[in-house]
């Protein structure tokens, strides 16, 4: 036997493989759709039909903040725990900043980096933490209401923070 008969024999045998297995295919194809059938002219059911139904979810899942609705009057939100964490670390991040700024016109890299990393990872938790319960009191009393907007304009000014921190330090 010559090499070139193996060659074409195995590709005889490839080809009548492939043949037998599509036509395998095509009987349980045509078993499937007729059991397709049989379950879609069935009245009444639907592939979901042993699944409980489905409750919507509820406005704090929805968003997701984890802390709850404020119960007060705006002129107690700065008084709230939240806002009073938050505003404990953007202070300790503030003298953080100003020892970055000291070191970085000391010219000492490494201490700037230093510094300035743990202002960001302090601006960073303040900022994360009140994420929700500035949703939370913008829904509940509208971003017209002058603390909501003094609230607003201290979270933009540590994200402006954040911006030039993320540039400026190495983790």
């Amino acid at each position: 036997m010559s090499a070139a008969f193996g060659a074409s024999l195995f590709v005889i045998v490839g080809i009548l493989a492939v043949g037998f297995w599509a036509s395998t295919r095509e009987d349980d194809g045509a078993e499937t759709a007729a059991t397709g059938e049989a379950v879609r002219a069935a009245p009444g059911s639907t592939p979901f039909d042993d699944l409980p139904p489905e409750e919507p979810p509820t406005a704090r899942a929805a968003r997701g903040s984890g802390v709850g609705p404020f119960e007060g009057t705006p002129g107690e939100l700065l008084g709230s725990f939240v806002w009073q964490v938050a505003q404990d670390q953007a202070a300790t991040a503030q003298e953080w900043l100003v020892k970055a700024t000291e070191a970085r016109d000391a010219e000492d890299h490494a201490e700037y980096q230093r510094c300035a990393g743990e202002a960001k990872d302090l601006l960073e938790a303040a900022f994360e933490a009140t994420a929700g319960w500035e949703d939370d009191v913008v829904q509940q009393f509208g971003d017209r209401d002058p603390t909501v907007r003094r609230i607003l304009r201290t979270r933009q000014d540590w994200i402006q923070k954040l911006v030039v921190l993320r540039k400026t330090t190495s983790r």
